[in-house]
């Protein structure tokens, strides 16, 4: 009986070891996909591990700011010093001034100046001033009745009250308002006149050749853009 088993054994012992020992050859242009691992059921599962993070309490706790120490120390400015009190200048003695007569001031004996007084005054400036004049005697006499076209002279007399010289290169004649009856509305001073002397200013006229009343003002200037410093008039009838 044992002696007919032992072929039979032999035989699916040699068909176990040929399966177990065939070649796979692989197929060109195709690639199996791995299968699966097929989970062992016996295997027990891994334990997931649960991480909790601690709870972060905020604690609401009044804490003071710390105080503030300054590091520098600050230097205060320094105190003005007030201005000394101004010590009064003590009045001084009044120096006694000698009081200037006109005699002193314009060079003109007190004699020449009394006489000069008596006469009229031209307007123009104070006597005793550098340039200034007395009016004396003229002709015609005002409000004198000439002819149309007739031809007369009228001369002044004037006498030099300033301190300047009267220079008969810087002295003019001129004609300051009304009618015009010389040839020229300005004329040089013909003459030089000393302060204190009298000088008979001539002019040359011609009436107009129509009736009226007219009055002229003549003048004395240093120069022709000056002012006038002396002044005297004429008033004639023309009829």
């Amino acid at each position: 009986m044992e002696s007919k088993n032992i072929p039979l054994m032999v035989i699916l012992l040699g068909l176990w070891i040929s399966s177990a020992c065939v070649v796979t050859i692989p197929v060109p242009g195709y690639a199996s996909a791995p299968l699966p691992a097929t989970p062992d059921l016996n295997q027990a599962a891994p334990i997931q591990t649960q991480v909790i993070l601690p709870t972060l309490t905020l604690a609401n706790t009044d804490i003071p700011l710390p105080t503030w120490t300054p590091t520098e120390t600050l230097t205060p400015f320094p105190s003005i010093t007030p201005f000394p009190t101004a010590t009064a200048i003590p009045s001084s003695s009044p120096i006694p001034v000698e009081i200037a007569t006109l005699a002193s001031l314009t060079g003109i004996p007190d004699a020449t100046l009394t006489q000069m007084a008596q006469g009229p005054v031209a307007s123009g400036d104070p006597i005793g001033s550098q340039y200034s004049c007395i009016l004396g005697e003229k002709k015609p006499a005002d409000k004198t009745v000439y002819p149309q076209k007739t031809s007369f002279t009228a001369w002044w007399d004037l006498t030099n009250a300033g301190t300047k010289k009267w220079k008969e290169e810087i002295i003019i004649v001129s004609l300051v308002e009304g009618k015009r009856m010389t040839a020229n509305r300005w004329i040089q001073l013909p003459a030089n006149v000393e302060p204190g002397e009298t000088y008979r200013l001539k002019l040359e006229m011609v009436t107009p050749a129509y009736p009226d009343d007219f009055v002229m003002t003549w003048g004395l200037q240093v120069g022709a853009n000056s002012r006038h410093f002396c002044f005297f008039t004429l008033h004639v009838i023309v009829k």
